[in-house]
């Protein structure tokens, strides 16, 4: 099992990325949401520099908002910064797109996007359409090394419905979900393999699977209602107020990964044997450096 950070894109919080590599993070993955926050690859670009263990990537990159060929070669930027230790993890823009007043990338388009990235990511000349104009294009330059295709760049796709599922078979070399129900995780994982056959491939033999969580390690005599309202009071970075009836008992335990020390490994062992590779926290802008901290002297341990 693998353990990685995703915090709300500040480009002051690069910092942050050290603390998690101090802390023996083993990746950080960095939102790209472009109404909300910093830019993701200047966020990246500046931990790359500081950093020389922790993978880094998008977390998750949104096809939406940029063209394919811009994705590959800002990704690809980032791995001439910290080569061999970069990924990209992409999907069809929930938040990102809605809050542009649009809606997500739809999956056939957002299959094309993949297979345009992928191919530019593996230094070959891909067909490209754009403003219903169709021509080959591909990188130039590569000796010059203004960008890094040397060291691989694993593409990780955000899916929940089937048919994104299939596209992570058919074009991802790992998937991001935010289920933590280990049956859950298994019935996705047919999805995906299914999307693989479809595609007339096989997944890679270390297909990486993260699941992105928020989690908070109870201590002696802490109750788990009130360390709940602290630790998510703002996803990310605050809660509107209206929709705090909706954090109950049920919800905590549904969507995040709450209890004591030997509750939360047991947890994670249950996601480990369901194929989960890698768990992502996800805590909100006030506590990260505390869950950050706890998780990794509490928690991690048992899993090194």
């Amino acid at each position: 099992m693998e353990f990685g950070i995703i915090f709300d894109t500040h480009v002051d919080k690069w910092e942050l990325i050290r603390y998690g590599e101090e802390l023996g993070y083993d990746a950080a993955w960095v939102p790209d949401s472009q109404m909300i926050w910093s830019d993701c690859y200047a966020t990246m670009a500046l931990a790359a520099a500081h950093t020389k263990r922790i993978k880094i990537g998008t977390g998750v990159a949104i096809a939406g908002t940029r063209i394919a060929p811009v994705t590959a070669h800002s990704i690809a930027s980032i791995n001439q910064i910290a080569p061999g230790r970069v990924f990209l993890g992409i999907g069809t823009g929930h938040t990102a797109m809605r809050v542009m007043g649009q809606d997500p990338v739809p999956v056939k388009e957002f299959r094309e996007y993949l297979r345009v990235v992928r191919t530019l990511l593996e230094g070959r000349e891909v067909d490209y359409t754009y403003a219903g104009k169709t021509r080959q294009i591909k990188f130039l330059h590569l000796d010059r090394h203004f960008i890094n295709l040397d060291n691989q760049i694993p593409i990780y796709v955000a899916a929940n419905g089937p048919l994104a599922l299939k596209a992570a078979g058919a074009y991802g070399d790992g998937w991001m979900t935010i289920s933590t129900d280990p049956l859950g995780v298994q019935s996705a994982m047919e999805q995906v393999k299914a999307g693989a056959k479809a595609a007339e491939r096989s997944l890679p033999a270390k297909y990486h699977t993260a699941c992105v969580t928020s989690a908070c390690v109870l201590r002696p005599g802490d109750k788990e209602t009130a360390r709940f309202r602290q630790i998510h009071d703002g996803h990310c970075t605050f809660l509107q107020p209206e929709e705090r009836r909706f954090v109950t008992p049920e919800a905590i335990r549904n969507t995040c990964i709450v209890g004591t020390p030997e509750e939360i490994i047991s947890r994670l062992k249950g996601l480990e044997q369901a194929g989960v590779n890698e768990i992502v926290l996800l805590p909100p802008a006030d506590y990260q450096r505390k869950v950050f901290r706890d998780f990794a002297e509490i928690v991690m341990p048992a899993f090194r």
